[in-house]
């Protein structure tokens, strides 16, 4: 019989595995770890890695969250498929699909595009939701571009041009 789990003086423990390499290192084909609390209806969640993902998935269906070595994050699908110029986190979903951003009704909730993390870099293009007043501001530049109020009124901070193509 081959030798399947060991315990270091360390108190570090090897499954299949050197013990030394971590607190618990776990080495396999299957899911690595399974967890539930044991009920007849509980869910079971597995997790499992290969040499560049994190899998973390329902047992009965397939992966739920998937970390990639590079920092993306996948959400019902592997993020690697995707562009790299949108990969960082993908969401998909066979059926209809969304992300929610939520806060109380007297904050803001924001989506912002930064180039880095100080002064207005960290908000050059930004998208905006005041749930105080429900309106939403689009900016570029870091600045406010267009505003949208709670009756659906625009406006715009710099001058509107219209071909002749347009409504």
């Amino acid at each position: 019989m081959t030798e399947k789990m060991r315990i270091d003086s360390a108190g570090n423990v090897g499954i299949g595995a050197d013990p030394s390499a971590s607190l618990l290192n776990i080495d396999g084909q299957q899911a690595l770890l399974s967890m539930s609390r044991g009920g007849v209806s509980d869910t079971t969640w597995n997790f499992s890695a290969d040499s560049v993902h994190l899998y973390i998935a329902e047992a009965t269906g397939g992966n739920v969250l998937t970390l990639s070595e590079t920092g993306s994050v996948g959400i019902g699908v592997n993020p690697d498929a995707y562009n790299d110029y949108g990969n960082n986190l993908v969401v998909y979903e066979a059926g209809n699909a969304g992300i929610t951003i939520a806060t109380n009704g007297t904050n803001n909730t924001s989506l912002y595009f930064a180039d880095a993390v100080d002064t207005t870099q960290a908000y050059e293009g930004y998208i905006d939701y005041d749930h105080d007043d429900n309106s939403l501001d689009i900016g570029t530049n870091h600045t406010r571009a267009i505003t949208i109020d709670s009756s659906q009124n625009t406006n715009f901070a710099g001058d509107v041009t219209m071909s002749d193509n347009d409504i």
